[in-house]
C-alpha cells in the first residue's frame, strides 16, 4: 500500500530523486540510458517491460502503467498481484542501487519467484488473502516454466 501511495503521488524514490538528494551520482538507467523516473523504473525500462509482458501472458490481461498506478480495470486478485510485483521490481532496484550495483540486462525471474514464494507462505496463513494465494501460486509456476 505504501509503494502504491508513493507511486500515485509521484514520491517514490527513483534515480531522479536519489540524484537530486545526492545519494546516486546519475539519474540514467544503466540498461536503457533513459532518465530513471518512477514510470521508467517500474514499467518503461526494458527490464520491467519484460516482466510485465510475461505477467500479462500469465494473467491473460495486458498490464499497462495505468493498471499499476490506478488499478481500476483489473479484478482484485490481479490488482494485488500487480501491486506485489511492482513492489518487488522496485525493491530489487533499490537494494542494488544502495549497494552501487546495477540490474542485469535480462529479467531475473529467480528474484521475482523467490520474493513471491516468500510472501505467499505468509498469505496462506491470512484468511482474507486466500483468493490471492492461488493466483500467486499460478504465477510462480508459470515463471518457473
Amino acid at each position: 500500500a505504501e509503494t502504491n501511495f508513493k507511486i500515485l503521488h509521484g514520491i517514490l524514490p527513483c534515480g531522479v530523486n536519489l540524484m537530486r538528494w545526492r545519494i546516486l551520482p546519475s539519474d540514467k538507467c544503466t540498461i536503457c540510458n533513459e532518465i530513471k523516473n518512477i514510470s521508467h523504473l517500474i514499467y518503461d525500462c526494458k527490464y520491467a517491460k519484460c516482466i510485465w509482458e510475461k505477467i500479462s501472458k500469465i494473467t491473460g490481461t495486458t498490464i499497462c502503467l495505468e493498471d499499476i498506478v490506478l488499478g481500476e480495470r483489473l479484478n482484485d486478485d490481479v490488482n494485488f498481484a500487480v501491486s506485489l510485483i511492482t513492489f518487488i521490481i522496485y525493491k530489487e532496484w533499490l537494494i542494488l542501487s544502495l549497494e552501487n550495483k546495477s540490474r542485469s540486462r535480462h529479467m531475473n525471474t529467480d528474484v521475482l519467484v523467490s520474493e513471491l514464494k516468500h510472501r505467499n507462505t505468509v498469505y496462506k496463513n491470512v484468511k482474507c488473502m486466500k483468493n490471492c494465494v492461488g493466483l500467486i501460486d499460478y504465477i510462480i509456476e508459470q515463471l518457473q516454466n
